[in-house]
């Protein structure tokens, strides 16, 4: 046999359904579980190795590519003072303008003095100084 419904019952079902869930305790998360964390842990481990890496490859490279500059720059200075003494070679009656004895290149050349233009002879060798084999000139 049915029972006819009405709009008070209805609503005094709903009411108590509300009321038991009223009556249970909520569980609210508070934080963070383990897992997420050692995840969050693992995953700013992999930035910061990556970053580290990245960064000591940055250095390696400036410190290469510094030592790469400054011989650079000392042979530029070299060829340019090879230039300024070959351009300025000058040839005397009694003296050849360039000489080679084997172990010394000599070159006559016009230099600026307080007295107005002169010559000079610039001698250029070839040495080793610790290994190294350089090119050493004097006036």
């Amino acid at each position: 046999m049915r029972t006819p419904t009405t709009q008070a019952g209805t609503d005094a079902l709903m009411e108590a359904r509300n009321d038991d869930a009223c009556a249970q305790p909520h569980v609210r998360s508070r934080g963070f579980t383990l897992v997420e964390l050692l995840v969050a842990l693992f995953v700013m481990s992999l930035v910061a190795i990556l970053g580290w890496r990245g960064l000591d490859g940055m250095v390696r490279t400036q410190a290469a590519l510094q030592g790469r500059a400054d011989d650079v720059l000392a042979l530029q200075a070299g060829v340019a003072q090879w230039r300024t003494d070959l351009d300025a070679v000058t040839p005397l009656p009694t003296l050849p303008a360039i000489s080679w004895n084997g172990q010394v290149l000599r070159m006559v050349r016009r230099v600026e003095g307080p007295d107005g233009p002169a010559m000079a002879v610039a001698a250029w060798t070839r040495r080793s100084d610790a290994g190294a084999s350089l090119w050493r000139r004097w006036p």
